[in-house]
């Protein structure tokens, strides 16, 4: 099972997909994710052995979005039942008092980055990392609980804010991630920085939002901003020459690590140009590479990402799939099955949707 396993690494990174369809359907009218489900994030419960998949749902009502996270679990998603799912509905936070403009999305929970889908305990609590925005800008707060199934307790000392105008992360921090390496006794988290005055190292894609890191000193619980783990490519034809999305990490077999990532060869407008939509299409996943030991720098990006939007199939249209394929999450089934699920359609319509690796047992070891 996974929950028993010791150490997980891709010995190649997977090339050959096969669809296996709509994982997770939306809710009906009026429900917290009639209009999207999207953005997961898949951990084993070790305690309760079972799984669970928080994701993005929103509901858009009279014209207006309503932006929460859901929460889902199921107790055995093999291969062959891959979309047992059962809704839990909205996340609590108990004090949700603290969190910003009471809107949120795109959870993550703190992870062991040497075992994949399995959630990591800090100070003797689970941990969840969320967006929350408020006057058009996005933060990241973190909150705890003594269980996956919560309720979660909002903690404001570990907010990770905007920069100041200038800075790559002067308008949104966006789209976390968090890894435990509790070797070295800190927590890496990856996010989403979204600039709102032009950047002069990316001038290919002034706007074009990168990965940023922060790192919590898990003694002394202080969060500081670190650097950047990656920026829009400056090859004209790549992938990821507009933007940069969220970063998940995958043990490389011998030194380093993969990231599965979001990415865009689209550069984003001006605030001033386009006010709501700084990511513009095609939304893109794939693979980077780092080959340090602890995955802060050095990443380079692999030439193709797994899908263009034209290469989607006419069949795979039909039920919903086009125009974006946002936040990839790489979900290691118990056999070593490699799944990616993601969410695809139009802006404000998007569902959730896989493909399982045809050469898993190659690529896992």
């Amino acid at each position: 099972m996974l929950s028993n396993r010791e150490k997980f690494s891709l010995r190649t990174i997977p090339e050959k997909w096969q669809r296996i369809g709509k994982i997770m359907e939306r809710g009906t009218r009026g429900q917290i994710d009639c209009s999207v489900t999207g953005d997961p994030c898949i951990v084993w419960d070790p305690e309760r052995q079972r799984y669970h998949m928080f994701y993005f749902a929103q509901a858009k009502i009279d014209g207006i979005e309503h932006n929460r996270n859901a929460h889902a679990i199921a107790d055995n998603p093999i291969r062959e039942n891959i979309r047992n799912w059962k809704k839990l509905g909205e996340v609590e936070f108990v004090n949700h008092d603290k969190m910003f403009g009471k809107e949120t999305h795109k959870p993550w929970i703190l992870m062991d980055p040497y075992r994949p889908n399995v959630a990591k305990k800090w100070k003797g609590y689970y941990w969840l990392f969320t967006a929350t925005f408020s006057n058009g800008r996005k933060f990241i707060q973190a909150a705890y609980s003594n269980t996956l199934d919560g309720p979660w307790v909002i903690e404001p000392s570990l907010n990770i804010m905007p920069g100041d105008e200038f800075s790559p992360d002067g308008l949104h921090a966006d789209a976390p991630t968090a890894y435990y390496f509790e070797k070295i006794g800190k927590i890496l988290v990856f996010y989403m920085g979204y600039p709102l005055k032009q950047q002069d190292d990316t001038p290919w894609t002034p706007y074009g939002s990168r990965s940023l890191t922060a790192e919590i000193d898990v003694s002394s619980g202080k969060i500081e901003k670190t650097g950047t783990a990656l920026v829009p490519s400056g090859k004209h034809h790549s992938w990821t020459f507009g933007y940069i999305g969220g970063l998940q990490l995958l043990k490389a077999e011998n030194d380093g690590w993969y990231a599965m990532i979001n990415a865009s060869p689209t550069p984003p407008k001006s605030v001033d140009e386009e006010k709501n939509i700084r990511e513009p299409s095609p939304s893109l996943g794939g693979f980077i590479f780092t080959k340090f030991e602890y995955p802060d720098k050095g990443w380079k990006v692999l030439d193709k990402p797994l899908e263009y939007i034209e290469n989607i199939p006419e069949i795979a249209r039909k039920d919903g799939e086009g125009v974006n394929m946002w936040r990839h999450h790489m979900f290691i089934l118990p056999s070593n099955d490699l799944v990616c699920l993601y969410n695809t359609g139009d802006y404000g319509n998007e569902q959730m949707f896989g493909k399982i690796c045809e050469s898993s047992r190659s690529c896992v070891k």
